[in-house]
């Protein structure tokens, strides 16, 4: 049985003129959350994920592609579900 995949890029978090619904935010298994300075959008991250993690990851100002990926579905020998541009992992 082959399972789909799919990939949903949106340049607004919430849903007010093409951002996610929050059932598709709610269906995620991965997220990749790029800066924003929309200060409503960041409050609701930190309601709904990761508010000091994602100002931890997002406080080098010098790395203008920095990420914060998100593992709603980790893997057991995986130390934590954040990570900072894909591959270091971010245990807080």
């Amino acid at each position: 049985m082959c399972i789909g995949e799919a990939f949903i890029y949106a340049s607004n978090y919430v849903a007010t003129g093409g951002g996610l619904p929050k059932a598709i935010r709610g269906s995620c298994t991965h997220m990749a959350l790029w800066r924003t300075k929309n200060t409503d959008e960041l409050n609701l991250i930190a309601k709904e994920m990761a508010g000091e993690v994602y100002n931890y990851i997002m406080s080098d100002e010098d790395d203008k592609h920095v990420c914060m990926f998100i593992d709603l579905h980790r893997k057991p020998e995986h130390p934590s579900i954040f990570r900072r541009s894909y591959l270091d992992f971010v245990v807080m």
